[in-house]
């Protein structure tokens, strides 16, 4: 028996003991996900996908906790703001974290440990609750924190937030069984096998050309060009929007040397949707992914076009149809939709995302919304114990940055 096969050999020390009495002082470093623009993506994406999935499960009624993985990061931004709705609908949230810090990283570690502290002692958090020091990318490996915590020990999960800085389609294919495909396919398997109600999974990434992986790229447009020649419809639908750009697919073929940062974003953020939706429903049990409205801004204010997406699926398990062998019972579900019906229903879902993407870098600029969702990420960022007015300051100047790109892009 491994170390890691008992459930108290798990209490292990991470090296937090010395941190823990670390005095507060008002942050003044900001980085990119701090902006007024992710706190858009917090309130209209997550937030709102948390209040109608509450509803659709009759978590009110109930009387059970959301449970809701995600990686927090030292502030626990996600949860503050997905907590907000909790404490609206009084429903406690359940909340497993996964965020690896370095021992070395001290002061992190200790600011990690106060946000946790704050957020246990809120009235609509479950006792159980926690941030566990490990990398999304172990949770593949049996032997890792990261399954035992966030799998082998847990429920299934109503929430799966995945908001990642970078690109998870930087690796070539099956090169690692610690990376990210392996990661959240098996994430992904594990709610498929293991869960019946409907559940939400979130998933942010880069999608510029030079952060995806040249095989992962041909292997997107392999497959939607096969759902193009399969689906007549759906193709001509795509023409229709206009989904890519001029030039970039013809006859149900994209075009290598025409494809822009537009319609390359497109393919990858189609790309992740088809993936999604197979890993879910390639193997029964299986469920569909509805792909809801799809958010996406400028990490690069050099790109012509989005470069960072964030992808919702409201997720639904699919009845298995069953005969009886012997044929005394007339069978189950034989009546329900295929799962070819399902999965050509859930692309075209995807495709209708796409045509009516939500630049939040153009949404914000209107001066009404931008202030109102600048007010709203101020008061996020006070609660983590960020200096409030120099928040404001900062956040003000990047946006004139991101105006100017739009207005020059124009």
């Amino acid at each position: 028996m491994t170390s890691m096969e008992r459930d108290d050999d798990l209490d292990i020390d991470f090296g937090y003991d010395d941190v823990t009495h670390t005095p507060v002082v008002l942050k003044t470093e900001f980085f990119p996900w701090h902006k007024p623009r992710k706190q858009y993506i917090r309130m209209e994406q997550w937030s709102s996908g948390v209040s109608s999935l509450i509803a659709a499960l009759g978590l009110e009624e109930g009387g059970r906790p959301l449970e809701y993985l995600s990686l927090p990061g030292p502030d626990l931004l996600d949860l503050r703001a997905v907590y907000k709705v909790c404490e609206e609908k009084k429903v406690k949230i359940k909340f497993t974290g996964l965020n690896h810090i370095p021992p070395e990283r001290k002061a992190e570690l200790a600011d990690q440990l106060i946000s946790l502290d704050e957020m246990k002692s809120k009235d609509y958090v479950d006792n159980s609750s926690d941030v566990y020091p490990d990398k999304l990318e172990n949770l593949s490996k049996t032997d890792s924190v990261a399954y035992q915590k966030v799998i082998k020990l847990s429920r299934t999960y109503d929430v799966i937030n995945i908001d990642l800085c970078d690109s998870f389609l930087g690796a070539p294919p099956k090169e690692a069984q610690d990376g990210y495909y392996q990661a959240l396919f098996s994430l992904l398997r594990y709610q498929a096998e293991h869960r019946s109600n409907d559940w939400l999974f979130y998933i942010t990434s880069r999608t510029n050309r030079d952060m995806v992986n040249d095989e992962t790229f041909s292997r997107f447009i392999k497959a939607l060009e096969d759902i193009f020649d399969i689906d007549e419809d759906l193709y001509a639908r795509v023409e229709d929007n206009n989904i890519f750009s001029p030039g970039a697919l013809v006859q149900k073929r994209f075009i290598a040397d025409e494809l822009d940062c537009r319609s390359v974003s497109h393919i990858v953020s189609a790309g992740i949707g088809k993936w999604v939706l197979g890993s879910l429903t390639s193997t029964p049990p299986a469920h569909k992914s509805s792909m809801m409205k799809l958010f996406s801004y400028n990490v690069s204010l050099k790109e012509t076009s989005y470069d960072m997406v964030s992808l919702g699926f409201w997720c639904k398990k699919i009845p298995t149809p069953a005969e009886d062998p012997l044929g005394l019972a007339n069978g189950v579900n034989l009546g329900k939709e295929s799962s070819e019906s399902v999965q050509r229903k859930c692309m075209d879902k995807v495709f209708k995302s796409l045509s009516e993407v939500l630049d939040v870098d153009r949404e914000l600029t209107d001066d009404a919304k931008f202030n109102s969702y600048l007010q709203a990420s101020a008061d996020l960022m006070q609660a983590a114990r960020y200096d409030r007015d120099r928040y404001i300051d900062w956040a003000k100047n990047e946006h004139k940055l991101v105006v100017a790109a739009l207005q020059e892009r124009a």
